[in-house]
């Protein structure tokens, strides 16, 4: 059972990009649907009141998400960082969204019978032990 977890789990990364996508196109459609009301090319649709209350609570989730951000990263780091790192959200998600990709097209290939393939960075000593040897000289 616990191994059925673990998967689950495993997959988490590749489907909150997925979710992230489609929510990205959903911003883009409902921008572009703005401006067709506005331009009067199409008439604005009717909101049921379930739609609504999700709205309100899905947009105060998001500002919660953000002022904890800001908060935490102000705390630590000053005011200027805490705006900062609200304004990289985007950036932040576009990332992952790539990430994500990069991680299914991997998972695909191995369910074709590629070699799992581990992306490592080189380095030159083991960083617990940069201070025992000093700063590196190149």
């Amino acid at each position: 059972m616990s191994e059925y977890w673990m998967r689950a789990r495993d997959r988490r990364g590749p489907m909150t990009a997925l979710v992230l996508l489609v929510g990205y196109a959903m911003v883009v459609l409902t921008g572009a649907m703005g401006l067709m009301v506005v331009t009067g090319l199409a008439e604005p649709l009717p909101l049921i009141p379930l739609l609504a209350t999700v709205l309100v609570a899905n947009g105060l989730a998001f500002g919660w998400r953000l002022a904890m951000r800001f908060a935490f990263t102000a705390r630590e780091y000053g005011f200027g960082e805490g705006l900062r790192a609200v304004l990289r959200l985007p950036l932040v998600n576009v990332i992952s969204i790539i990430a994500g990709r990069r991680a299914v097209m991997a998972y695909i290939r191995t369910l074709r019978g590629a070699a799992a393939a581990s992306d490592k960075t080189e380095h030159d000593y083991h960083p617990t032990e940069a201070r025992l040897i000093g700063p590196v000289r190149r």
